[in-house]
């Protein structure tokens, strides 16, 4: 059964969506800076020439390198950024879920074991969320562990023809020219990544939203752990005021939590038995 449209965001969801904002920032400079860079070598009729120039200039010391491949190895760097972010974003997501326990089988990379602990196992977590994006995080995950451990003769175990395929029929990224062999990642790898795990973030956030009790308690551990911006000891002071005391829970609920009006009453009605007990 589909799970009902909700406003709630994890913590962790918002922090990751505001790092995502900044990688975007500075990627998006830097393919501007090898485009240019490369457009003005090509341009000098000379490049080894051309390269020695700036660097004097910039009095940055550039001993050798590959243009022609710099594109890709940039490329490969922005997956590794943004993998590793995301995983960061996991891991958050794990902490903060009321969740108990968490179950790990050997083998499982992070988002395999959130998978397989949240809606109801990994397959139907996985039709929830979407296949093409859990296949395509899957498969710049294998992008990420090449570069990372400087794997040059490991094989990605993954048909990118097939995925290059379903996203060309995607309405969400069937503009972008990805995703490509490891020896031909571009900047469109990375937008296409960036937009995954960003969805993937998000149906999280959906498919594992807590009960209001629970998003209730989570709000009162944020006092107790006295987390930025939550102070209930505050607003316990306004019990005699109960139409003051709902509208600034409501406004710390939609501040912390994104919870618009709907969402939010029955959880300030939560906060306020386990405030006022």
């Amino acid at each position: 059964m589909p799970h009902s449209p909700t406003s709630f965001r994890f913590i962790a969801y918002r922090d990751f969506k505001r790092t995502l904002g900044k990688i975007n920032a500075t990627a998006e400079c830097t393919e501007l800076a090898v485009r240019l860079l490369i457009d003005k070598a090509r341009i000098s009729g000379n490049t080894t020439a051309y390269i020695q120039q700036i660097s004097r200039a910039y009095d940055v010391r550039v001993d050798t390198i590959d243009l022609e491949g710099l594109p890709t190895q940039v490329g490969r760097f922005h997956i590794l950024s943004v993998h590793e972010h995301f995983e960061s974003f996991l891991r958050a997501f794990r902490d903060e879920h009321p969740k108990a326990q968490w179950v790990w089988e050997k083998g499982d990379d992070d988002l395999r074991c959130v998978l397989k602990n949240i809606g109801g196992g990994y397959a139907a977590s996985v039709a929830e969320i979407g296949k093409l994006e859990i296949a395509l995080a899957e498969y710049y995950r294998h992008v990420r562990t090449r570069v990372a451990h400087e794997l040059d003769d490991k094989r990605i175990p993954m048909n990118v023809n097939e995925l290059r395929s379903q996203v060309t029929q995607s309405a969400a990224y069937g503009r972008l020219a990805a995703p490509n062999e490891f020896d031909a990642i571009g900047f469109d790898d990375f937008i296409l990544f960036n937009r995954v795990v960003k969805k993937i973030a998000l149906e999280l956030c959906r498919l594992a939203r807590p009960m209001d009790g629970d998003i209730a308690g989570m709000l009162l551990d944020l006092h107790h752990r006295k987390h930025h911006g939550v102070d209930l000891k505050t607003l316990k002071s306004r019990a005699g005021e109960p139409d003051r005391l709902r509208n600034a829970l409501g406004t710390l609920l939609r501040s912390v939590y994104s919870l618009d009006e709907r969402e939010s009453k029955p959880i300030i009605e939560e906060v306020i038995t386990g405030l006022l007990a």
